[in-house]
């Protein structure tokens, strides 16, 4: 059976593997790599929806609440402007360092 010591053992695994790949894009970020930027954010999106899924089956303060809620806004908003990236479209990098900011701020 699945008990709480599991899923805070796989919500810390699932934050550790969010740092590491926002980590990865800021490395993509400073290489000028545009061309993976939609494919680390779809990455790190599975890995909010997972976290997500597993927070569920815990209780949580309403400050825990409120940083998955920042998480999956952070995590949407970074999908939309990696999708304007990779078209060539016009749109400031500060934008994906912003939402990569956030994602990392909510896992705290």
């Amino acid at each position: 059976s699945y008990n709480q010591i599991d899923i805070n053992t796989d919500i810390t695994k699932l934050t550790q593997n969010i740092t590491s790949r926002i980590a990865e894009l800021f490395t993509l970020i400073k290489l000028n790599q545009t061309h993976q930027y939609a494919t680390y954010a779809e990455r790190i999106n599975i890995l909010v929806q997972d976290m997500i899924h597993l927070s569920q089956q815990l209780v949580f303060n309403e400050d825990i609440r409120a940083n998955l809620d920042m998480l999956y806004t952070s995590t949407q908003q970074l999908l939309v402007h990696t999708k304007f990236e990779e078209q060539n479209l016009i749109l400031p990098i500060h934008f994906i360092i912003d939402d990569c900011y956030g994602i990392a701020l909510a896992t705290r």
